[in-house]
Order: C-alpha cells, then sequence, then structure tokens
C-alpha cells in the first residue's frame, strides 16, 4: 500500500474550531514543492515511535512524528513507498 494523504499537527483555529496539517501526494506543500511521496518509518530502538517522511520535488524531506490521519491506496500500482 501508498501513502497518498498524511493529516498531521492537530491544532484549534478560532474560524473552523480545530485543523490540520497535510501533505498529500500531487499537490504543493506549503508552497514550497509538490510531494511526490509519504514513507512510514519504523522505530529503530526502545522507546522511538514510527515517523513519517514527506518526499518533496525539489528533494527536500519533512519528517513528521506526531501523525494525526494517514490515507492510503490499496493500488500496487501506486506503490511508493521504501
Amino acid at each position: 500500500m501508498s501513502i497518498i494523504k498524511l493529516f498531521y499537527n492537530w491544532f484549534a483555529t478560532p474560524e473552523f474550531g480545530e485543523d490540520y496539517a497535510r501533505a498529500i501526494v500531487g499537490e504543493k506543500f506549503f508552497g514550497e514543492s509538490i510531494v511526490v511521496k509519504i514513507t512510514e518509518k519504523n522505530f529503530q530502538d526502545y522507546g522511538d515511535k514510527f515517523f513519517y517522511d514527506i518526499h518533496l520535488e525539489n528533494g527536500n524531506v519533512i519528517r513528521v512524528f506526531n501523525p494525526n490521519t494517514v490515507y492510503m491506496s490499496p493500488n500496487p500500482m501506486e506503490e511508493s513507498n521504501d
């Protein structure tokens, strides 16, 4: 399965009540660059937790440690995680 959307950093807003930061494959990430893929990484040692890497078209990688919702595609043709 490949990850197609990642919602993280829940926060309260006066306008909408609550919102999330988000990364969606194929869309711009905070106006910076297009999200190429999102990968889930397993913990390495006791006390660590899962984290997610957001890979951008410009080569930057954003690491997220506090996901709220992860959307996955069951289509094996869309598989892009390493």
